[in-house]
């Protein structure tokens, strides 16, 4: 059973929380000098320096959190405009040493999806990919296919996964389907299947090699395999944020154990539900042994007050990252 543990680099504060999981206590880890109006909603953690990565929703920026717990302003991505940003999914690339970050630009009905690369030390924009031609567009989830050096996105509005060919500097779509309506979080296996979270029909898989297009069976929950969020595969092994639950007891972070051939679901495991840290956990990153879980976010609090912090400060609680083994 996966088990919490507290690392060095977030700051403990007092008071555990029971896992009624597994039985055994988790650690409030609150991110280190991060505001609570920060909106966070995907992180990245860089496997060499340990550094992690948060994106903003209201602040147009990605903070970074250093070794000693510290953060600060890491990257600002269209901060001199007058409309809102909203910074979703990041990747890191250690083979280039680069932030990959999927926002949303929105002025009125305006929306300007954006993929931007960031130099993972300095936070200098080195690429960007822009899709913006009048319909709702808003980037929501990414991952890299370091095989053939592509980005995949999904869409949530537009019902599409796009993919990056940064080599010849093109955006396309790869799949637009009704099977993809509302797609979310995204994960890809080896070099030819790639998960796709959606609202409307649950998990997907895509072949990247046969181009086809099917749901991923196997799970028990059909209420959780139809609310994922974020998403992340190693080893046979899919996880999956559960955060749509009518009662905020229940959000959850799952376990999927596929097949050999990546194919289908073989069993389902909760790893932690109803944890009462959550609020609103979104995304994860793996990095060796553990799963880092952006656990509080505050979203449903932003969402509720029209995209904007004004007049709830108070009622936001700290960002938090869970950490499991």
């Amino acid at each position: 059973m996966l088990r919490y543990i507290f690392l060095a680099i977030l700051t403990l504060v007092a008071g555990n929380s029971f896992n009624p999981v597994s039985g055994q206590k988790a650690y409030k880890a609150i991110v280190a000098n991060a505001t609570r109006e920060l909106i966070p909603e995907g992180i990245a953690v860089d496997a060499r320096s340990g550094r992690i990565y948060v994106g903003s929703m209201s602040q147009h920026k990605i903070v970074v959190i250093d070794s000693t717990g510290k953060s600060k302003d890491f990257a600002y991505v269209n901060d001199s405009l007058p409309g809102y940003t909203d910074i979703s999914g990041l990747k890191i690339d250690a083979h280039s040493g680069l932030l990959w970050a999927v926002s949303t630009y929105i002025e009125g009905r305006s929306y300007t999806a954006q993929l931007n690369a960031f130099d993972l030390l300095t936070g200098v924009l080195k690429e960007q990919f822009t899709v913006k031609d009048g319909a709702r567009h808003i980037f929501n989830d990414l991952i890299l296919d370091p095989v053939r050096r592509r980005i995949y996105l999904t869409d949530t509005p537009f019902g599409a996964v796009y993919v990056v060919d940064p080599a010849m500097g093109s955006i396309t779509i790869l799949v637009k389907d009704s099977l993809t309506a509302y797609p979310n979080g995204i994960a890809l296996s080896g070099d030819r299947w790639l998960y796709i979270a959606t609202y409307s029909h649950g998990l997907l898989r895509f072949d990247l090699m046969t181009k086809k297009l099917a749901p991923l069976p196997g799970y028990q929950n059909s209420e959780m395999a139809f609310n994922l969020d974020g998403l992340a595969y190693k080893d046979h092994l899919l996880y999956g944020v559960y955060n749509s639950a009518a009662h905020k007891r229940d959000n959850a972070l799952i376990q999927y154990r596929l097949n050999a051939e990546d194919t289908s679901i073989v069993s389902e495991n909760i790893i932690d539900i109803g944890n009462p840290i959550f609020r609103k956990p979104t995304t994860l990153s793996l990095v060796g042994s553990r799963i880092y879980l952006l656990a509080v976010t505050n979203i449903d609090e932003f969402n509720a007050n029209h995209n904007s912090i004004s007049g709830i400060e108070n009622q936001l609680m700290p960002v938090t990252i869970l950490v499991y083994k």
